[in-house]
């Protein structure tokens, strides 16, 4: 399976990307790259991983697994309507989360890597009320913005 690291929470980057996509507060993903053309078409699996570097309890483990749908350029209106301003990149668009029966531990890279689930580590959706619980749990911890729906207000 496709995987890909992501900063959760290290000294360098304080923002816990990765378990924000666990917690699908985080749906889209910001590159300098495209997808590359050797991974396209798109609408494949992607395992996302917490960095080695990370504070949270993902330092280190494969987190959850996305369906990359989209690639598309990180224009100012994007950058506009969720709230960020980072670069001229590509926005990954994702859907489709599910959770691991089991974390583990990955020893990430950087770019899009290969990495099989172990035997016995299975994939499930997550209920609404177990996403709710660990939405709260990571607004909570990093006092993230939240607009009257209750959703978190910038996706990146």
């Amino acid at each position: 399976m496709r995987a890909l690291t992501l900063i959760d929470d290290s000294t360098d980057n304080p923002q816990p990307w990765a378990w924000a996509m666990e917690a699908q507060l985080k749906t889209d993903e910001s590159r300098t790259w495209a997808v590359p053309s050797t991974q396209r078409p798109l609408g494949w699996d992607l395992l996302i991983c917490g960095s080695s570097k990370s504070r949270t309890h993902n330092k280190g483990l494969a987190v959850c697994v996305v369906e990359v749908y989209d690639c598309v350029p990180f224009t100012e209106e994007y950058e506009q309507t969720v709230g960020c301003y980072a670069y001229n990149g590509w926005v990954w668009r994702t859907r489709n989360l599910r959770w691991l029966s089991r974390k583990f531990a990955v020893k990430g890279s950087y770019g899009i890597f290969q990495q099989e689930l172990p035997a016995g580590v299975t994939l499930y959706v997550p209920t609404p009320e177990q996403l709710a619980i660990e939405q709260q749990k990571l607004i909570r911890r990093y006092n993230l913005p939240v607009s009257s729906s209750g959703k978190q207000t910038a996706h990146r």
